[in-house]
């Protein structure tokens, strides 16, 4: 057996002369002023090396009546430690404008954190990119002159500073030194390979950091990082990442931020689905070899209501994660991961107080009928054999392996960690799900119907508007951003041509990705084009053909321009996101780019607020829910009664029935619904958004509902 690398052995304070067999959780600090620091081994609290594990909740993808019962599920099952973003243009829409209200309640988070007994990490970026619109930089930052996006730049570095001044003062309070859970922040995200590096600006980024004086370690993940922050890994797996750790960041503890859910997106109907076994193999392996944070990347995804979705990515967020994203737990993946986290927890003194000797495995070669030394097998033991000591074997190998270890033979599945106790007894295998939980069973009880279905159609073509809603007119098409400003989906584009349009006649429109429209022409509806790419912005070309029933002599164009929102990756320097006509618009071989374009910013509905108590007064809605099928633009409205589900069950809108389009309860947006990709056909309602008895439901139909009779509610328990 060969010796691949070993940490020095560490030195062992007064405080640890006693071992706690079991993880530090904040609740242990009463409330008390603490120091935390780091070695090459771990994180110190109170110069005590601490194990933590670790799962993302983000507050705005929930709502705070979420936060304790996910933050409770996070603890029963073995977790010390919830970890966040801060999400810049969630808090600043406008500029010098901060929010920190119900979802934005920052502190109420963190005290509730606090009050569970957990530690928080939270990552302050303010580039965040977590599949959130625009990664979460604030589009008005496209319209700062001179501003280059996370480069060392004065524009930018004066823009991330001052929300970076915000969100220090809010945590404050909560920060150790003041006896509260934040043990850990984070500064930048993620920031892209040496070749495109700004040096200049990630030591920035460090000093930065520390010019606060938090008193906590900082990190830089998945990339560069500044000198005096600790660099961390992302991925599904950091097996490789860990074994050049050592010579590569030989002062800094083994720290992993991301352990990658992933995410679903709208095109197509695949569901991610990573096996509980790959994810509780790589968890082993990483405190195997060492490793003293891990953090799931999501613990629970939760949802992106309203707009908040970055391009192309579903309202639900990381769904196959531990918890789904409506809150009620993933099984058997919620279980078997807590049967590790159980042995962790129980074995931590052990992991925390002996170096790290991994060494090869020799493994069975059936050419040669004997053992030889493997090449991606491996052993690595904490503590004394046969006295107090903990065992990692691991299979790295796409196959199944046959080992020896201390004299017998063990069989490895594909991709496994076995743990063994000190008397070489198997406590849990990756590959094994052997929990003693029920079978998720999920009770489904339909409310129906709503009632009172009405309908109220968005004007298009010549119908009235009001006075005083936003337009603007230009002898040019403009880009949807600069006039929207991010806060609707929507843009509408009006012009008149006088153009012959026939039944082969085609718009030609040049714009970007994840982007739709829809083309009327006297108020009918004749043509539609969607991308919904959920990949960096580029250019793209939409051609769309016109269907016509018969030879038109011009008339009222209007083209609605969609964001299916804002990319979250690849922005770096210049590249700023655009919607909507940014170039050329083509009626067949005529160019209308230029003329008289008036632009509507956002629906009259929106204008109005009719999805609201106060709103739907505002129109004349009609009984005839018939005539609303099928037709595009439509708004459709109705009330319910707060379902009679038990305590524990979720509430989902069946959005069966419906084409796309936005959802709202009680003037709540509860996100994009789009069934019809088939990804996503449940949608979660937070339960502080629902009334005592009864409750508004209104619908805005971007393509035209099939049966709106179909839609309904569903209460779900996992038991």
């Amino acid at each position: 057996m060969t010796l691949l690398h070993a940490y020095l052995p560490c030195v062992v304070s007064s405080l640890f002369l006693v071992a706690t067999s079991r993880l530090v959780y904040y609740s242990d600090l009463n409330g008390k002023p603490y120091n935390v620091k780091y070695d090459s081994r771990a994180i110190l609290i109170n110069d005590r090396r601490a194990l933590l594990l670790s799962g993302s909740i983000h507050y705005p993808r929930s709502t705070p009546a979420m936060w304790q019962p996910l933050m409770t599920k996070a603890k029963q099952e073995g977790l010390n430690c919830i970890q966040t973003y801060a999400f810049w243009n969630f808090h600043e829409l406008e500029r010098g404008k901060f929010d920190f209200s119900g979802r934005r309640n920052v502190r109420l988070f963190l005290e509730t954190a606090a009050r569970l007994g957990l530690f928080v990490n939270f990552r302050i970026g303010p580039f965040v990119c977590a599949e959130w619109d625009y990664g979460g930089l604030p589009v008005w930052l496209n319209w700062e002159e001179g501003v280059v996006f996370r480069s060392y730049n004065d524009v930018w570095m004066a823009a991330m500073k001052a929300f970076v001044d915000v969100i220090v003062e809010e945590i404050e309070p909560f920060l150790a030194k003041n006896g509260g859970p934040v043990i850990l922040a984070q500064i930048e995200n993620e920031y892209p390979a040496k070749s495109r590096l700004d040096w200049k600006y990630v030591e920035w980024c460090g000093r930065l950091a520390h010019s606060y004086d938090l008193e906590i370690p900082w990190l830089m993940c998945s990339g560069a990082s500044a000198n005096n922050t600790i660099n961390t890994c992302n991925g599904n797996n950091c097996w490789d990442y860990a074994i050049g750790h050592n010579s590569t960041y030989p002062s800094q503890p083994l720290m992993w931020t991301e352990n990658e859910g992933w995410f679903e997106v709208w095109p197509g109907d695949f569901k991610h689905d990573r096996s509980s076994e790959d994810v509780a193999f790589s968890v082993a392996e990483w405190i195997a070899v060492g490793g003293t944070y891990h953090n799931y990347y999501m613990w629970h995804g939760g949802n992106n209501y309203g707009l908040w979705a970055s391009n192309g990515v579903t309202t639900m967020y990381a769904d196959d994660v531990m918890l789904h994203s409506d809150g009620t737990l993933h099984e058997p993946k919620y279980s078997h991961l807590g049967k590790l986290h159980g042995i962790v927890s129980e074995f931590a003194d052990l992991i925390l107080t002996n170096p790290v000797r991994l060494e090869r495995l020799p493994v069975w070669n059936s050419d040669t009928n004997m053992f030889v030394t493997g090449t991606d097998q491996w052993v690595s033991t904490f503590g004394t054999p046969g006295m107090k000591s903990v065992t990692f074997l691991i299979n790295n190998a796409e196959r199944k392996e046959t080992v020896s270890f201390r004299g017998r033979s063990v069989s490895m599945h594909r991709e496994s960690v076995i743990i063994l106790d000190q008397n070489d007894t198997s406590m849990y295998d990756s590959s094994i799900i052997n929990v003693s939980v029920k079978t998720a069973k999920i009770r489904s009880h339909y409310v129906l119907p709503f009632y009172d279905w009405k309908i109220w159609k968005e004007p298009i073509g010549n119908e009235s508007r009001p006075k005083n809603m936003s337009r603007v007119y230009s002898l040019t098409a403009l880009e949807q951003l600069s006039l929207t400003r991010d806060r609707t989906a929507y843009l509408l584009y009006r012009t008149n041509t006088t153009r012959l349009i026939t039944k082969r006649s085609q718009l030609v429109i040049e714009t970007e990705n994840s982007v739709g429209f829809i083309v009327f022409l006297d108020g009918n509806v004749i043509g539609r084009w969607t991308n919904a790419e959920h990949t960096p912005s580029r250019n793209v070309t939409a051609v769309i053909p016109l269907r016509v029933t018969r030879h038109a002599e011009g008339g009222l164009l209007e083209i609605l321009a969609i964001s299916f929102g804002l990319a979250c990756d690849g922005i770096h320097k210049q590249r700023f996101e655009r919607k909507g006509v940014i170039g050329l618009v083509l009626l067949d071989d005529e160019d209308i780019t230029y003329g008289a374009w008036e632009h509507q910013i956002g629906l009259v509905g929106e204008y109005l607020s009719v999805y609201t108590a106060t709103g739907m007064k505002a129109v004349q809605w009609s009984d005839n829910v018939r005539a609303g099928l099928e037709t595009p633009l439509m708004w459709f409205r109705a009330t319910f009664a707060t379902p009679m589900c038990r305590a524990s069950d979720t509430i989902l809108l069946n959005a069966t029935g419906l084409d796309r389009g936005y959802a709202y309860v009680n003037g709540h947006n509860i996100g994009r619904y789009w069934p019809r990709t088939g990804v996503q056909i449940l949608y979660h309602i937070p339960p502080d958004w629902l009334g005592e008895e009864k409750n508004e439901l209104v619908i805005f139909e971007e393509i035209g509902a099939i049966d709106i009779n179909t839609v309904s509610l569903i209460c779900k328990e996992t038991s």
